[in-house]
This record gives C-alpha cells, sequence and structure tokens, in this order.
C-alpha cells in the first residue's frame, strides 16, 4: 500500500510539477514551512521542558510570545495553537511521562491483535487496528489527539480494540 502510494503521489506529482514544487517549498510561506517552523519551536520548547513539558493549553502562549525569539525571525503563522504533531503536543502538554504512557497504551492496542486466534476475528481486528494506525499517522501532521472531535474518534477506536478482544475471546 505504502508502495502504490508512494508511486500515486509521484505520478501525480510529474503531471503537474509546478504545484508539487510549490507544496515543498521551504523558504517561503507553504504548509510545510510553517509546519517546519512550529516543530522547531516545539522542539526547543522540549529542550528547555524535557520532563514537565510545559503544561496543558500552553503551546499557543509560547509560541505567540517566543517564537521570533527561537526562530531568529518573524514566524510565517504569528500564532498557532498547537505544535501539530502527536508526539510533540504529547510531551509538551504532558511532559515525558505522558508521552510514555501514551505510547505504552498504543502497544497495548497492539498486543491485543496478537490474542485473536481465529482467522475472521483477525480481519475484524485489523481493520479497527488500521483505523487506528492512520489516526497515529495522521498525528505526524496534526494533532487527532488533542481536539475534542478527533480525540473522542481515537478513544472510541481505541476502545473497540479492546472490546473487540474481549467479546471475541469470551465467544470462544
Amino acid at each position: 500500500a505504502l508502495l502504490i502510494f508512494i508511486l500515486g503521489g509521484a505520478i501525480t506529482a510529474s503531471r503537474n510539477f509546478e504545484n508539487f514544487y510549490n507544496l515543498v517549498k521551504v523558504d517561503e510561506h507553504t504548509s510545510i514551512s510553517t509546519r517546519l517552523e512550529i516543530w522547531q519551536v516545539g522542539g526547543h520548547l522540549i529542550k528547555e521542558n524535557p520532563l514537565l513539558g510545559i503544561g496543558l493549553g500552553q503551546y499557543q502562549n509560547n509560541y505567540d510570545n517566543r517564537a521570533a525569539e527561537i526562530l531568529g525571525k518573524e514566524p510565517y503563522e504569528p500564532t498557532r495553537l498547537h505544535s501539530h504533531n502527536l508526539v510533540l503536543s504529547f510531551w509538551l502538554n504532558s511532559g515525558l511521562l505522558g508521552l510514555i504512557s501514551f505510547v505504552w497504551l498504543v502497544i497495548l492496542a497492539l498486543i491485543q491483535r496478537s490474542k485473536v486466534t481465529d482467522p475472521e476475528d483477525k480481519k475484524m481486528m485489523v481493520a479497527v487496528l488500521g483505523m487506528l494506525t492512520y489516526i497515529l499517522l495522521h498525528g505526524l501532521l496534526d494533532v487527532p489527539f488533542w481536539k475534542n472531535d478527533l480525540a473522542l474518534l481515537f478513544w472510541l477506536i481505541f476502545g473497540s480494540v479492546f472490546i473487540q478482544s474481549k467479546i471475541l475471546s469470551s465467544s470462544r
């Protein structure tokens, strides 16, 4: 699937190279350059507060007040609500312990797949874990967990992994 995605992206990009080039420019105000700045500020804030992070909801205030100082220039976006990265957001909002706890929860969800033995049941578990994986991959570019609607979706999918595992194992 990843190979098809890469090939499809390459074919699409080659058909309209100018639009693709505009997407990946980092020296102008583009989505990529903005995210690079946001991640750079987030990384700097983590270096300053590696254990405890900066606290819930404090990214915007820190970004607004310190982005120009950290970047050495005025940022493309003068204000940002969050760090546009799930790992950075967890670390900044809840500290290293919060990040480790989240990773542990994801590992527990993956372990649930190994508890399902029936081939038909595994198909359903793979589908649910596929949805969870998509949310985590989406988290590399955005914060699907720290927005109310997306967090609810995450927890519904996450919970269904455990509910499905329990239902499937008790039906045997």
